[in-house]
This record gives structure tokens, C-alpha cells and sequence, in this order.
């Protein structure tokens, strides 16, 4: 498949530019064994003929992180960060944060018409040319007359039963649900250690010197003991075949909530990588607690589906203008 041309020109003008010391790819020069190896790492679900450009951040540059561009979404995956996705057509709109001398230290903020948020801070990455090509490919995404007839059209061919679990168990895995889970309680757990090491100091001490000597000396092992209780907890739930049961359980209600809201592809397909953003560790032990685990799976996925529907009712109401 050759990729829509206005949309190669965009990558292909800016992707140079988004690099600090790592390569950059085109669609037609990135190679196979890098991509599957990004699939692996952080891009489940990825077609790979839809790839227009690869930024390889990896230090051994073998695709394991990154960022890629398609001719709809965006797979990232930052240091110290859990794997992310993002569609060009939910991007409501991009700021730029240029207080810093290189433009490598900025930030970039994408906000979304579902009201998330997504930081780009990482100093791999250049942040202004980021920023010009997200904003150029959702203006192009949003000129594109296919977008309006075919993304949001749910009588535009009713999936199979096939089709949906396939789209689920493209994205969705034990081993990418478990480094979710796991970077998640450990950036929760940190967070909430360090101001509970804070408020203590605080409530103790009074002088900034001494709370920075104090917190040298006893932080990091604070810090350390609510991760590995954290992770501890999230470990009970992948034990034996608890968390593979979960999946099952999981998929079951996605296909039938699929059916009921004749969900399309696209439509299919976004759920899932919400889903994916939504199964941290207190969502996940909210189902496995739960004595009916199809009914509390529900409860996560049907704001998921309905929040994605609801963007068929903005679509005919942009058509009708």
C-alpha cells in the first residue's frame, strides 16, 4: 500500500528535524526487523504498511522505543514511561512549552477532545518540528473526505466475531498489560512516597538545606520500599492463570459490547487502545475483587465504547454545516 501522499510530504518534511542523536526513517527505507521489534516493545496493534516515519530512540537502535507515525495515529514510547497511542483525528489541539534554551529540554502538550492530556518532555526528541507536524497532520486528517464517510459509519460493514477478537488480541497481551501495570504503581508509588517523605520532613524540620540532606539520605529508600510494595500487589493478580483469565473475561464482554453498539473498525479499534490506557493497577484489581467480574469488566468498558460512539453524532452534526 502506498501512503497518502500530502501526508508523507508532512513526515517526511519535519522528521529530520525531531531528531537529537538518533536515526530517523522513512516509510521506505525502515526495515522489517526494526518494526517487529517495535511491536513487541510498544506498538501492538501496528500495521506496518501504514508507517510513514520512524523515530528509533533506542540505544542499541533496534526499535525498541520511539516514536512512530502513521496515516492515522502515533505510537510513542518515552523513557520511564509506559507505552502510549494516540489518533491525529482526537487531537482537539498542541501547545508548545519553549522556555528552554534547546528546544530538545521543551514541552509538548496534546490535548484531546475527550479532555486527556498527554506531556511529551522527554530531551530525545525535538519538541517545535513534533509539534508543526502533529498540527499539519490533523489539519490533513480533518480535510480528508474519507474521515467524515467511512471512520464513524457504523453500518459501513458489521465486524465479525473474528474480527473483533482479533483487534482485541492485537493490542492486548499478558506481558504488555504487566509492564503497563508495573510502570504505572511504580510512578504512582513514588509519587506519593516522596510527598508522604515531604509532608513528614516538613511537618519536622524547618530549613531547606536540612530537608535536602535528610531526603538524600532516606528518600531513595522510602521510595523504594512503596515500589516494591506496589509491585508486589500488582504481581499477586499475574499470578498462575489469574491475569490470562481476566483477559478472557475482558475480551468476552469487549465483543458482545462490540455487537451491541455495532461498532465499525475504527471504532473497534480505538476502544481497544483506550482500553489499553484505562488497565492500570487499581482498574485491574477493581475486576479481579470483584465476585462478578463480567459485570465490573463492563463497567470499565462501556464508558470507553460510549465515548468513542459519541464522536458519530459530532461527525453527521459537521456534515449537516
Amino acid at each position: 500500500m502506498v501512503p497518502n501522499k500530502k501526508k508523507i510530504e508532512i513526515v517526511e518534511k519535519y522528521l529530520p528535524q525531531l531528531a537529537t542523536s538518533f536515526k530517523c526513517y522513512t516509510w521506505k527505507d525502515v526495515s522489517s526487523k526494526k518494526l517487529e521489534n517495535a511491536i513487541k516493545k510498544f506498538a501492538r496493534g501496528l500495521k506496518t504498511e501504514t508507517v510513514l516515519g520512524f523515530y528509533d530512540t533506542s540505544i542499541m537502535g533496534n526499535g525498541a522505543s520511539g516514536y512512530i507515525f502513521t496515516d492515522e495515529k502515533v505510537y510513542y514510547h518515552q523513557a520511564l514511561e509506559k507505552p502510549g497511542m494516540f489518533w491525529y483525528e482526537d487531537i482537539e489541539s498542541v501547545e508548545l512549552l519553549d522556555f528552554e534554551e534547546k528546544d530538545c529540554n521543551n514541552e509538548l502538550l496534546v490535548f484531546f477532545h475527550d479532555g486527556t492530556t498527554i506531556t511529551i518532555n522527554e530531551t530525545l526528541v525535538n519538541k517545535t518540528p513534533l509539534c508543526s507536524l502533529l498540527q499539519e497532520m490533523v489539519e490533513c486528517v480533518a480535510k480528508s473526505p474519507k474521515s467524515k464517510d467511512q471512520d464513524f459509519d457504523a453500518s459501513d460493514g458489521e465486524l465479525s466475531s473474528f474480527e473483533i477478537a482479533n483487534i482485541f488480541r492485537e493490542r492486548i497481551s499478558r506481558k504488555q498489560l504487566a509492564k503497563n501495570l508495573t510502570v504505572t504503581s511504580k510512578k504512582k508509588a513514588k509519587a506519593i512516597s516522596k510527598l508522604a517523605l515531604r509532608k513528614r520532613i516538613d511537618s519536622d524540620i524547618r530549613g531547606a538545606d536540612i530537608v535536602g540532606k535528610i531526603e538524600a539520605a532516606i528518600g531513595s529508600a522510602a521510595v523504594s520500599a512503596t515500589v516494591g510494595a506496589a509491585t508486589g500487589k500488582i504481581h499477586e493478580i499475574f499470578i498462575g492463570g489469574e491475569i490470562n483469565e481476566m483477559i478472557k473475561v475482558i475480551q468476552s464482554e469487549f465483543e458482545k459490547l462490540a455487537k451491541t453498539y455495532q461498532l465499525n473498525r475504527k471504532e473497534a479499534e480505538k476502544s481497544v487502545d483506550k482500553l489499553m490506557e484505562e488497565l492500570d493497577g487499581e482498574s485491574l484489581k477493581y475486576i479481579y475483587e470483584s465476585d462478578d467480574k463480567e459485570e465490573f469488566a463492563r463497567d470499565v468498558l462501556v464508558p470507553i465504547i460510549e465515548d468513542v460512539v459519541s464522536r458519530r453524532n459530532q461527525v453527521l452534526e459537521e456534515g449537516d454545516d
